[in-house]
């Protein structure tokens, strides 16, 4: 995304050059004050659910090792059980069903466990200030209240090629950016918990 809204810049760049006059002075100008702030915003904001959803996965992953750890202790009791079952002449099989009941209650809690977590503190944490980001970016595309300084005219010029080349290469950048937030909204639409 930082490649593609500085590549972005320079098209805006060149279109002033190739355009000289107060409406390029202003639109240079609101470009440099409203995209720079709200790209370096989503930025940081995509960083900080990087770094959560991070947190989580070693959170996950120190879940999943004690659950093993749990597992492996409960199939040691029953085997144990099962050697229990000859000297106890198949009292012991009486167990099986509790043994078995726990594991899968212990499977159960850890994956509430983990869901109520990822929810509380990703979700909560680092989503939600990305998604208000966004959406501030989103509400502040309008360019009146850009900011935007404008000297009093000093002349005008323009070179219709370069501008039209410009152009061009902020259609393309928009169609980047365009991709960018669908392949977003995708990798969001697909976290499951």
């Amino acid at each position: 995304m930082q490649t593609t809204h500085d590549e972005a810049t320079q098209a805006v760049k060149g279109i002033a050059a190739a355009y000289q006059g107060s409406a390029t002075d202003a639109m240079t100008s609101g470009w440099a004050k409203l995209s720079a702030r709200h790209v370096d915003e989503i930025l940081t904001a995509c960083h900080v659910l990087a770094d959560a959803l991070d947190v989580a996965a070693g959170y996950v992953m120190a879940q999943k090792a004690e659950a093993v750890v749990i597992l492996v202790d409960m199939a040691a009791a029953l085997i144990a059980d099962q050697a229990a079952a000859i000297a106890t002449a198949g009292l012991a099989e009486a167990a099986v069903p509790l043994i078995i009941a726990a594991a899968e209650k212990v499977v159960d809690s850890l994956a509430a466990d983990l869901e109520q977590y990822i929810i509380s503190k990703v979700i909560e944490a680092a989503a939600k200030p990305l998604l208000a980001k966004i959406e501030d970016a989103l509400s502040g595309l309008d360019w009146s209240k850009s900011g935007a300084q404008v000297d009093e005219p000093g002349g005008f010029s323009i070179d219709p090629e370069a501008v039209t080349l410009q152009v061009a290469a902020l259609r393309q950048q928009a169609v980047m950016i365009g991709q960018h937030g669908t392949t977003f909204a995708a990798k969001i639409r697909a976290l499951d918990f």
